[in-house]
């Protein structure tokens, strides 16, 4: 009887290493395509390759997606403000980061969550490429439930842009944050010095409202990027050197036609 149990006790015990091993090779594997040699299997190779194509084409489908959205949502912001104001938002704060549709949600503590892009003013009538990001972050506001939110920040120079992209920085510990105005007189702001300023436009079911993104992280959509640009790159890469995507995505234009159209 003892040599039985000992032998079922071994049994599971190799079923458990046997488990944890193959848990650590996939995990080990990520999503990425697997690498290969020159010696590698032809039809494995052609079978990597329509992946990889695959996985372009659902990424690059993911950015006309938040390009699209993000459109709309430019557009309803900029003909709900003033046009004089409009025109100084432009002029003197050259990021905008759109967030074309979050996730707020609540149960004992809040959540915001989404994806979306950011461009630059490069001079007059000139913008960068989009550059994807998303969103994380504790949210306050909102009881039980969810709520979708369109969100748009707008940042005072491309500096302080790129230091919140690459998470050196975070919204509202580091930049401070403040509703944008809707009428002709620009918010004062939470007053805090030594801080850049960020403004926030917040749209839920058709209205303007007031949200809570103290401590949220924003971060690179890095395979959204990839495929959109059809190679790796960086926020300054975007935004400094002007990468442009070999093959351009009408959505793109789309959101442009947004920001000229105020004049």
């Amino acid at each position: 009887m003892r040599e039985k149990v000992f032998s079922l006790k071994n049994l599971l015990l190799i079923a458990l290493l046997f488990f944890g091993a193959s848990c650590n090779f996939f995990a080990s594997q990520g999503s990425n395509p697997p690498s290969f040699t020159e010696d590698s299997n032809p039809s494995i190779i052609r079978g990597s390759l329509r992946y990889e194509e695959n996985y372009l084409q659902y990424e690059r489908g993911r950015a006309k997606t938040l390009l699209d959205k993000g459109a709309s949502t430019l557009e309803i912001l900029l003909s709900s403000l003033d046009k004089r104001f409009t025109n100084k938002l432009l002029s003197s704060h050259p990021c905008f980061i759109v967030f074309p549709e979050t996730t707020r949600v609540a149960v004992l503590i809040g959540g915001v969550f989404g994806e979306g892009f950011m461009l630059c003013k490069r001079g007059e009538n000139a913008w960068s490429e989009p550059f994807f990001v998303k969103i994380r972050g504790a949210s306050a506001g909102l009881t039980l439930g969810a709520e979708f939110t369109e969100i748009v920040l707008v940042l005072s120079n491309q500096g302080a842009a790129k230091r919140l992209v690459k998470g050196e920085i975070r919204l509202g510990s580091d930049l401070a944050l403040a509703a944008g105005p809707l009428g002709r007189e620009v918010g004062t702001g939470l007053g805090i010095k030594n801080l850049e300023k960020v403004y926030y436009y917040a749209r839920a079911k058709g209205l303007f409202v007031g949200i809570s993104l103290n401590g949220a992280k924003v971060s690179p959509l890095e395979r959204v990027n990839t495929a959109y640009f059809q190679k790796p790159v960086t926020v300054e890469d975007v935004i400094d050197y002007n990468v442009v995507p070999l093959k351009p995505l009408k959505e793109t234009a789309r959101v442009l036609e947004a920001l000229q159209s105020v004049k």
